[in-house]
Order: structure tokens, then C-alpha cells, then sequence
């Protein structure tokens, strides 16, 4: 029941959000370098300007800060994770 009563708020912000032409977040996780389409689709989505557009480079950071992190995925409108290049 907890879930379903976040399911509906969530729901009800993104909206409220959309109603008032707020933008929305999507994040992007690369565990490791991204591929050439990884950087395209990111670029593309950078360059529109209803979409606030996130990387997060788990592969160039020492120690990287996960609660940080999960802040910021439950921030998102759209969470991405790419895993290594894609293959062409």
C-alpha cells in the first residue's frame, strides 16, 4: 500500500511539473566510458531546453558519493545507466 500511495504522488508532481512548464530531470549513470551513441542520445538531450540533462561518471571518481547519488536518482524524472560501449 505504501508503494501504490508514492506511485500516486509521484504522479501528481510530475503533473503539477509538466502543467507549469517545469523542466524535467533525466540522469545519466556510465559505469564506464560511454560509447559514441551514449554520447550522442546525452548531447541531444542537453541541447533541448525543457530537459535538465545529469551525468554522473562513476569511472573517473576515486570513491564516488552514493548517498549523493541516490538523492539525485530520486530527484530524476528518468534514470539511465549505461554499462561499458555499445557495439556497433
Amino acid at each position: 500500500m505504501l508503494y501504490l500511495d508514492y506511485v500516486r504522488m509521484r504522479i501528481r508532481w510530475l503533473l503539477f511539473r509538466i502543467g507549469n512548464g517545469m523542466q524535467r530531470k533525466i540522469l545519466h549513470i556510465l559505469i564506464e566510458s560511454g560509447g559514441p551513441m551514449e554520447e550522442e542520445l546525452i548531447a541531444r538531450q542537453q541541447s533541448k531546453h525543457d530537459l535538465e540533462v545529469q551525468t554522473i561518471e562513476l569511472c573517473r571518481e576515486p570513491i564516488p558519493d552514493y548517498q549523493s547519488i541516490l538523492h539525485q536518482i530520486f530527484e530524476s524524472d528518468s534514470v539511465s545507466v549505461w554499462s561499458g560501449k555499445t557495439k556497433q
